[in-house]
């Protein structure tokens, strides 16, 4: 399977940190048209501990969710460093098949955009607590690799991660594969 590339993504970074800041001044006073949108984007980012099902130790990434998503208009986006791509989200559904009630529950549904070369991950989610927590989190990979996470809505340290390269492997991609 495909692995992430490794490219320079600085540049992002800061345009990321930049709609952070500016989705994060927006409060969570916001309105936007999906439940889980407002409370996530209105906080704007989250640490997260993630564990995988290849690696015995957790570790520490965050999540930045801004909106809307750059390219789909219907859709807010999430940026995750390890990851390195953005992902296009929408709140999960309720009610029925016969009457479903589209974007209106707290659950979200994340996937990166194919293009070929990277891993492709699906994320699934909650916003709990207003969005100040994320939980149930999953993570999938077309590789098989399964990741769950837990995150706190937070902005410094994740303020403080835009600007620090990681260290180490990135604990997102199996070494074994």
């Amino acid at each position: 399977m495909m692995q992430p590339s490794v490219r320079s993504i600085r540049p992002r970074l800061f345009a990321v940190a930049a709609l952070v800041l500016v989705t994060g001044a927006m409060g969570s006073g916001s309105s936007f048209g999906q439940v889980c949108e407002s409370q996530a984007v209105g906080r704007g980012s989250y640490l997260c501990t993630v564990k995988s099902n290849f690696a015995p130790e957790p570790f520490s990434d965050c999540f930045y969710f801004v909106s809307p998503h750059s390219e789909v208009s219907s859709a807010f986006q999430l940026y995750i460093p390890g990851l390195g791509d953005d992902l296009v989200c929408n709140c999960g559904s309720a009610g029925t098949f016969g009457s479903p009630s589209f974007d209106s529950t707290n659950a979200f549904y994340c996937v990166t955009q194919e293009d070929g070369v990277n891993s492709t991950f699906t994320i699934l989610g909650k916003t709990a607590d207003g969005g100040k927590k994320l939980s149930k989190g999953q993570v999938f990979s077309d590789s098989g690799d399964l990741f769950v996470f837990s995150c706190m809505a937070d902005t410094l340290t994740c303020g403080i991660a835009l600007q620090a390269p990681r260290e180490g492997p990135n604990p997102w991609v199996n070494p074994k594969r």
